[in-house]
C-alpha cells in the first residue's frame, strides 16, 4: 500500500516539473535560472516581449528593471552647515575711568615786549602733575584733563634803557582729549585754556622794581599714551601755548608782553578703573 501511494506521489512531482520546465521557456527564463533561486514575483530577472518592453518576473511591464525612470537611489538627508556668525571686535575699555600722574619735560619760551621792540627767551627743564578722566566706546576714547607744571627759566634783556630779568614760574592748563584706541596704544589730540605766570624784574638807572606776569591763553597738542601695566601707562606729548598780550606798567613806560611756549614732555599714569 504505502508503495502504491509513494509511486503516486512521485508521478505527480514528475508532472509538476515537466509543466514548470515547458512554462519557463515561454516567458524568456533559462531553466538553469530555476536552480540559483530565481521564482516568480521576487527576482529581478525580465524578459523581453514582441513591444520591445521587458516584463520582470512579478508581471508588471516596464521598459527595464526600473521602467522608463533612474534607478532610484537613497541619499542621506544633509544637516543644514550653522554658519559661524561675525561677531565686530569691541576693543576692551581699558582706558575708561580716572587717572593721575607726574610728567617731566623741557619748554622754550618767547617773550615779545612790544613798547621796547624787544624779545627776551627763556627756556628750562619742567616739572608737572596731570589728573583726568576718560569715556570710551569701542575704539573712541574722549576726555578731560587739567595739570599744573613749574618751571624755572629765566632770561634778560634791555627794554627802553631798563635792563628786565624775566623768570618762568607755573602754567596751568584745562583740556578736552579724543583719541583712537589701537591695542595698548591711545593716539589724541587735545586742547583747551591755559594760564601761567612770569616774575619780571627790571632795573633802570633811578628806578627798579619786580612785577608779576600773568596771563591767559589758550594751548592745543597731541600725545601718545601707552598701557604697560594694567593700571600704568606711560605718555609723550607735545603741546603750544599761545598767551594773549599782557599789558604792564612800569617806570620805564608801558609796556605790552606776549609770550609763545612749546613744550615736550613725558609721563606716566596710575589707572583707577
Amino acid at each position: 500500500m504505502t508503495g502504491i501511494h509513494g509511486a503516486a506521489a512521485a508521478s505527480r512531482l514528475a508532472l509538476w516539473a515537466q509543466r514548470l520546465t515547458i512554462a519557463l521557456p515561454a516567458v524568456g527564463v533559462p531553466t538553469a535560472l530555476l536552480a540559483q533561486g530565481y521564482t516568480t514575483g521576487s527576482g529581478p530577472y525580465s524578459s523581453p516581449y514582441t513591444d520591445g518592453t521587458t516584463r520582470p518576473l512579478d508581471g508588471s511591464r516596464r521598459s527595464g528593471v526600473y521602467g522608463s525612470q533612474p534607478a532610484p537611489r537613497y541619499e542621506q538627508p544633509r544637516r543644514p552647515v550653522a554658519r559661524e556668525k561675525q561677531v565686530e571686535y569691541t576693543p576692551p575699555a581699558i582706558w575708561r575711568g580716572i587717572y593721575a600722574g607726574a610728567n617731566i619735560g623741557y619748554r622754550w619760551n618767547n617773550n615779545d615786549i612790544s613798547g621796547g621792540n624787544a624779545a627776551i627767551a627763556t627756556a628750562s627743564m619742567q616739572l608737572g602733575g596731570h589728573l583726568g578722566a576718560n569715556v570710551q566706546w569701542g575704539q573712541l576714547v574722549l576726555g578731560i584733563e587739567t595739570d599744573i607744571t613749574h618751571a624755572n627759566g629765566t632770561g634778560g634783556g634791555t627794554v627802553a634803557g631798563a635792563s628786565v630779568m624775566m623768570r618762568d614760574s607755573w602754567a596751568a592748563t584745562v583740556r578736552a582729549r579724543a583719541g583712537y584706541a589701537a591695542g595698548q596704544a591711545l593716539f589724541y589730540a587735545t586742547g583747551g585754556v591755559a594760564v601761567a605766570d612770569q616774575v619780571l624784574t627790571y632795573s633802570a638807572p633811578s628806578v627798579s622794581g619786580t612785577l608779576n606776569d600773568m596771563k591767559a591763553g589758550y594751548v592745543f597738542g597731541a600725545g601718545i599714551d601707552y598701557r604697560i601695566a594694567p593700571q600704568i601707562s606711560t605718555r609723550i606729548e607735545a603741546l603750544h601755548y599761545s598767551y594773549r598780550q599782557q599789558a604792564l606798567d612800569w617806570s620805564a613806560g608801558a609796556q605790552a608782553t606776549k609770550q609763545d611756549s612749546n613744550v615736550l614732555r613725558a609721563g606716566v599714569s596710575v589707572h583707577f578703573n
